[in-house]
């Protein structure tokens, strides 16, 4: 039997989502030999010039194999399928929206998370109202879904209970590294950045949900000259244009402005240094779709020290140096930053290395099983 799988990235227009892309290949081409795999970027010609192709070609070149075929199209609702059936793609995985039941190429749905659920403030009625008939049509439409967490497949069981729950899957908590990312040190990208002290990292988007204000109040409290605190990922969120002006306000309020570092984003290789030379990722966030997103699964991978909020999903966080805090605590997660202050020790590379092959290959075979599964539905009907 063999494979041939295709993925959209421009339904993924985030950069954590395309890092799960990422994670995604990784698995696929774990188990491209065994299970004889050939994996297709399929991209709509609109995608290939903008900056979030390039981060996706940035991430892609972090999977271990730049064989990876790419094809293109105009649009999901002209040429999608006429380009993938004469490229006689088997399957497509994950499709972050609605192919609709019809369409002629077997698929499988993804559903990000049910954030405006939870924390509907930070949407406006109408986006509410979107992402609630979009994930019901998906939902509706799809044959198989798969989903990154098992937080997000009980939300699904929860408020679709008439859903079949076989049908969606929760990936396995798989965190590994790239062997090159061993080979990465720490101090140059620290020098590009001028940090010269030890420090704590914090790699998300200023999304509002991401509480960059919990982690620098709680930044503050240390009252530690000696320790910065490194903050990566794009500054913007849509949904509050001033968001980022009042979280510079609030540094240059509590006097830490000369220990409070706003790098931007980042490639992937500047961030994966930054993170090796951390005392620890600090997480707290108040929702994820994926156990404490995509930071912590590449902490986790290479055995940095995580402190991370204590919200469900991330509970599926399976690591050596591991600390909870209350989410939204400003006093719990200081009091976690002050047992980091000092270095741990971590695995070893060879370690390191085994832990990620095995998980690698672990991720690969529960997608060749939603593979097997998806195909043998559309068989059947």
């Amino acid at each position: 039997m063999s494979y041939r799988v295709a993925l959209l990235p421009e339904h993924f227009k985030w950069a954590g989502g395309l890092d799960f892309l990422r994670h995604i290949l990784n698995g696929l081409i774990a188990v491209k030999a065994s299970h004889n795999v050939s994996v297709i970027v399929a991209v709509e010609v609109s995608f290939l010039d903008t900056g979030l192709y390039r981060q996706f070609q940035d991430f892609i070149s972090h999977t271990g194999n730049n064989g990876i075929e790419q094809i293109t199209y105009q649009a999901w609702n002209s040429d999608l399928a006429e380009v993938l059936l004469a490229h006689q793609i088997d399957i497509i995985l994950p499709v972050n929206a609605d192919l609709g039941a019809h369409f002629p190429v077997p698929w499988v749905a993804y559903i990000p998370d049910f954030q405006h659920k939870y924390l509907f403030n930070n949407f406006s009625e109408q986006e509410c109202f979107q992402r609630e008939t979009a994930f019901a049509a998906r939902l509706r439409d799809c044959t198989a879904m798969l989903v990154n967490s098992a937080a997000v497949k009980n939300d699904i069981t929860t408020f679709y209970p008439w859903i079949n729950a076989e049908r969606v899957s929760a990936l396995p908590y798989t965190p590994g590294p790239m062997p090159e990312w061993l080979a990465l040190e720490s101090k140059p990208v620290q020098q590009k950045f001028g940090i010269d002290k030890a420090y704590f990292i914090m790699c998300n988007q200023f999304w509002l949900h991401k509480e960059h204000k919990t982690a620098i109040e709680a930044f503050a409290k240390l009252h530690d000259a000696s320790l910065e605190l490194v903050c990566t990922g794009t500054m913007e969120d849509y949904r509050d244009p001033g968001y980022i002006d009042s979280i510079k306000q609030l540094v240059a309020t509590l006097k830490i402005s000369t220990r409070v570092k706003f790098l931007g984003h980042l490639s992937k290789a500047e961030q994966i240094g930054l993170l090796k030379g951390a005392r620890a990722l600090i997480q707290p966030t108040l929702f994820e779709g994926g156990p404490g997103g995509g930071a912590v699964y590449d902490a986790v991978a290479l055995d940095v020290p995580v402190i991370i909020s204590d919200i469900a999903v991330n509970q599926e966080v399976n690591a050596r140096h591991l600390t909870f805090f209350e989410a939204g605590s400003v006093t719990g997660l200081a009091d976690a930053m002050r047992n980091y202050s000092q270095p741990t020790v971590r695995l070893d590379d060879k370690a390191l290395i085994e832990t990620g092959y095995a998980n690698r290959e672990k991720l690969g075979l529960a997608l060749i099983d939603i593979i097997e599964y998806t195909l043998s539905c559309y068989q059947a009907t």
